[in-house]
């Protein structure tokens, strides 16, 4: 009965040997192939009662014709070249704007102007060690990841790294 659990998404990536492959091909142009190897491991054939290993991984294209762009790196898809450009800057750390205060990175300038205009709201604070209130601007994905881990702290109790700019009235 485990057959009726199968998610779609993992219906729609399969093996198969190359001859069958190459069969699929003709009738079934919305495929996309990607070449499989392994030294240990028999891949089994979704199509026939062969075991391979060598051979490719078939994956259905979206049925409503959107091109998908694959990451080489890690084989994430995405439905925009813009997405995967921005993606790939994170493997390779290689951003064209960076956040002074969290390092985050950004492949355009306006997005970091958001950014920027985001961190720039003054937020009532209070701090985890010492319990006073204060006033403080941070990064939102930072504000975030504090908060949740009880780690904001004013001035006289910061750590090592000010990732807040506090505020006085």
């Amino acid at each position: 009965m485990a057959e009726g659990n199968v998610r779609v998404a993992e219906a729609d990536i399969y093996f198969t040997c190359i001859p069958c492959a190459r069969l699929r091909r003709e009738s079934e142009p919305k495929i996309e192939y990607l070449y499989v190897s392994s030294l240990e491991v028999h891949f089994p054939c979704a199509k026939c009662p062969e075991q391979f290993r060598h051979g490719l991984l078939a994956r259905r294209i979206d049925p409503n014709g959107t091109p998908t762009h694959r990451c080489s790196a890690c084989d994430d898809t995405f439905q925009r070249p813009s997405e995967l450009f921005s993606h790939s800057m994170g493997h390779s750390g290689e951003w064209t704007h960076i956040c002074d205060f969290c390092l985050q990175g950004f492949y355009i300038n306006s997005l970091l102007e958001k950014h920027m205009q985001r961190r720039a709201v003054v937020r009532n604070l209070t701090c985890a060690r010492c319990l006073r209130p204060f006033k403080g601007r941070i990064c939102p994905s930072l504000y975030t990841d504090l908060t949740r881990l009880n780690n904001v702290f004013c001035g006289d109790c910061k750590g090592s790294r000010n990732i807040i700019e506090y505020v006085t009235d």
